[in-house]
């Protein structure tokens, strides 16, 4: 297995609230886009994706049970920070995390961060925006087009640091050696549509590395109003098993 990350500040923002979490040696990967006044999203994106590291580090990630529970710890840390220190209060985050074991993939997901499967035929989004445009979307008041460009978009409504308890998404899926997973900021989604995602992929399906440095580049032309970060994981042939 292969992984790729881009996190860029993009043309408007001065300041980048997305962290990545990239580790090939424990396979376990995040990307966490910060909200909040002043730097606060910064410490909350990077709150959680440091308290999923030290989990997986201290107690291990080896089921959904443990996703639920490393979430919790980071929605209590990022608690915690926000009542200490008044630079920070109100702050919260999304996160949404993959966790490689064996032949399968745990992911969890709190927020409107997003987990795609891509492959040259197929691009499947596996999570759920926690948003009131997406809530419209299943209820077939809006399309994902409208979504992507409605005034209400950025109204999320579940991450870290909100409340004290959590509800996340939870999720097991078996690996795939003709495709490859893709975690990524609304940074980018607002940017590039589905549509034009599943083009770059499809067109560069054999070169990651072109894949990842075209979904940067069009995004940024598309006008980078936000921060842009994804990771993407790529499977080789003796790594996934066939679905």
């Amino acid at each position: 297995m292969r992984s790729y990350a881009v996190t860029d500040v993009g043309r408007v923002r001065k300041n980048n609230e997305d962290s990545l979490l990239q580790s090939d040696m424990h396979r376990l990967y995040a990307v966490a886009d910060g909200m909040g006044g002043h730097n606060a999203g910064e410490v909350a994106s990077l709150i959680a994706v440091e308290t999923l590291y030290l989990y997986e580090m201290t107690t291990g990630i080896n089921g959904v049970d443990n996703f639920k529970e490393a979430f919790a710890e980071a929605n209590r840390n990022i608690l915690q920070t926000s009542m200490q220190e008044r630079s920070t209060y109100g702050m919260g985050t999304t996160l949404t995390a993959v966790k490689i074991i064996g032949e399968y993939a745990l992911y969890g997901h709190i927020g409107d961060s997003r987990l795609y499967f891509l492959n040259d035929r197929l691009c499947y989004q596996l999570s759920e925006d926690h948003s009131l445009v997406w809530e419209h979307f299943r209820a077939g008041i809006l399309t994902k087009e409208e979504c992507r460009f409605h005034p209400q978009k950025n109204i999320i409504t579940k991450a870290l640091g909100q409340f004290e308890d959590v509800d996340l998404d939870l999720g097991v899926i078996k690996l795939r050696r003709d495709g490859l997973f893709l975690l990524c900021s609304d940074g980018l989604t607002d940017m590039l549509s589905e549509a034009a995602i599943k083009s770059i992929v499809k067109a560069h399906y054999r070169s990651p590395e072109r894949i990842l440095e075209v979904l940067h580049r069009e995004a940024l032309s598309a006008g980078g109003v936000d921060n842009i970060s994804f990771l993407m994981l790529v499977f080789d042939a003796e790594d996934g098993a066939k679905a």
